[in-house]
């Protein structure tokens, strides 16, 4: 049996009955080379349909503050990465001396304008009267609309009064409601300005009045008038 060599084929011709070795090309070997390989099986996929429990509320805790400590992690190691890029940048261009930045200034550069100085009549207001204006003046306005009904009453009492007409009430008692009257409304006029040379005597004094004024009652003003007026009287207000 003569050796066949590697890759080539034994053949008999029919005619002669002689064996021949035929090798064949590289173009045939390329064109057969799957003859005689093993039939490609096509598996089956499975899946894991195993059960997987949902997760608990510790679980669920734990697993989000672990990914927020991760985010803290990048945004601190971020930030410092920038910090070493902008150190990098300061120690690779070297800064310029000091004489040439004074020296060589550029034109566009405005003067230096010297501020002009403090005026010795400048005054800081306190905070604490500051806070008591803030607060009182509202009271003080409420008052004043409250006892406008009032003083247009009290200037009907005057009109009658002229005219010889029977009045209510007491021309000495409406001349000191009308003062007091006239006494809030300068408050409520200038109180940002002498509200700061009150003392804590007139403040209390202030807000002291405002309070007894509110208390008196102004319910059926039509029939009660000379009443009220008497029960404002009757209070002896004094204002600062």
């Amino acid at each position: 049996m003569p050796k066949i060599p590697r890759g080539a084929v034994l053949a008999m011709d029919k005619s002669t009955g002689l064996y021949e070795v035929i090798k064949p090309s590289k173009a045939n070997k390329a064109k057969f080379s799957h003859v005689g390989a093993p039939r490609y099986q096509k598996h089956p996929v499975t899946f894991d349909l195993s059960y997987m429990p949902p997760l608990t509320l510790e679980q669920r805790l734990e697993l989000a503050s672990y990914h927020q400590e991760e985010r803290e992690t990048l945004s601190l190691l971020s930030h410092l990465t920038m910090e070493k890029r902008s150190l990098e940048d300061c120690l690779s261009d070297p800064p310029i001396p000091l004489i040439d930045r004074i020296s060589d200034l550029p034109a566009s550069s405005s003067p230096i304008q010297i501020p002009p100085p403090i005026p010795k009549t400048l005054k800081f207001r306190k905070s604490k009267l500051l806070l008591r204006i803030e607060e009182l003046k509202p009271n003080l306005v409420a008052t004043i609309i409250r006892l406008q009904p009032i003083v247009a009453k009290l200037s009907a009492e005057a009109e009658k009064q002229k005219l010889g007409l029977p009045i209510t009430v007491s021309p000495d008692i409406g001349i000191k409601l009308w003062d007091c009257f006239q006494r809030l409304e300068e408050l409520e006029e200038k109180l940002d300005t002498i509200g700061h040379t009150f003392t804590n005597a007139q403040w209390r004094g202030l807000s002291g009045a405002l309070k007894k004024i509110g208390r008196v009652s102004f319910v059926n003003l039509a029939d009660r008038f000379p009443e009220v007026c008497k029960e404002l009287d009757d209070l002896d207000i004094t204002l600062p």
